[in-house]
């Protein structure tokens, strides 16, 4: 589990559409994962340069740093 890296596209287009999930919801799955599972790992973006003013990124690592 401490080396489980989950990866997401950006934005739905990044991706094709499949597979992307909105950031807050992401976070929240982020923080429920640590939280119960005591889950550390890591999470990754592609296209991160959609991610053009980083709010995807900060929300996400938010909710892996709130999740205490």
């Amino acid at each position: 589990m401490n080396k489980l890296v989950v990866g997401k596209p950006v934005t739905p287009s990044d991706a094709g559409n499949t597979g992307y999930i909105d950031k807050t919801d992401f976070a929240a799955f982020v923080k429920q994962a640590k939280k119960t599972y005591k889950w550390d790992a890591g999470v990754m973006f592609w296209q991160f340069v959609s991610d053009v003013n980083g709010e995807t990124i900060k929300t996400v690592l938010k909710g892996l740093k709130n999740s205490n």
